[in-house]
């Protein structure tokens, strides 16, 4: 999968690796485009295949990667304006909040 995501240039980004599980979560872009939604895979290293893939969102240019934050039942995840979080074993979107409006964005 690596080598794919480089030959087009998708800019892959590990943010987190979980050694115990064999896991390592990924981000990279749709396309070449800036403005391209980024998404979020998990991989399995053992068995070298994705377990997930999730689309999370366009990305700010000056932020150029999502902001991950791994914590016991799920990611914390900042994509420009966005706050998701989503739940590890089901991948549900628990809360997905807009910053810049500061409300749930299923209210807007």
């Amino acid at each position: 999968m690596e080598q794919f995501l480089q030959r087009y240039n998708l800019e892959p980004k590990v943010m987190d690796v979980d050694l115990a599980n064999g896991t390592a979560l990924l981000s990279y872009r749709r396309t070449q485009r800036e403005s391209a939604d980024h998404l979020l895979v998990l991989y399995d290293m053992k068995k070298h295949q994705l377990l997930w893939e999730e689309k999370i969102g366009a990305i700010d240019s000056y932020q150029q990667h999502p902001k991950v934050r791994t914590v016991e039942k799920g990611y914390i995840i900042q994509t420009g304006d966005q706050l998701l979080v989503l739940d590890k074993h089901s991948r549900d979107k628990v809360v997905q909040y807009h910053l810049r409006w500061n409300r749930p964005i299923d209210e807007m």
